[in-house]
């Protein structure tokens, strides 16, 4: 497995990974030089094992560097590939359909309107289509 992250690596626009899949990018060399992210209680394992372990809910980005420490982190790192792929927009108006808060991965911006519900997302919607 090791080998095929570190080859399909080479290529990946971005390698991202959640909770303690940054031991295996560590492990399969896919993310050396960086900083990495991972559940706190591994952070001195994945330091034991060589690498430098970055502070916060998110370290990144690069194309061998974004990870996410958790679980509910890993919610962040999917909305900020939503917002890389598509927009911003679009990454807000996902996060409405995730029945969780999910933190900054836009920073500066808000991912849940205080209210608005449906005519905050049809507002979106309608945003969305004129671009």
């Amino acid at each position: 497995m090791l080998g095929w992250l570190a080859k399909v690596s080479a290529s990946a626009r971005w390698t991202t990974s959640v909770c303690t899949g940054s031991l295996l990018l560590h492990t399969a060399g896919v993310a050396d030089g960086r900083r990495l992210a991972t559940y706190w209680g591994f952070e001195d394992e994945l330091e034991r094992r060589g690498a430098t372990v970055g502070a916060g809910r998110a370290v990144g980005p690069g194309r061998a560097g974004r990870q996410q420490p958790g679980v509910s982190a890993g919610i962040d790192m999917a909305l900020w590939l939503v917002g890389q792929w598509h927009s911003p927009a679009h990454a807000r108006t996902t996060q409405r359909y995730i029945p969780v808060r999910a933190g900054p991965a836009l920073p500066g911006r808000r991912l849940i309107p205080d209210g608005g519900g449906r005519r905050q997302l049809a507002r979106d919607s309608a945003r969305g289509r004129r671009r």
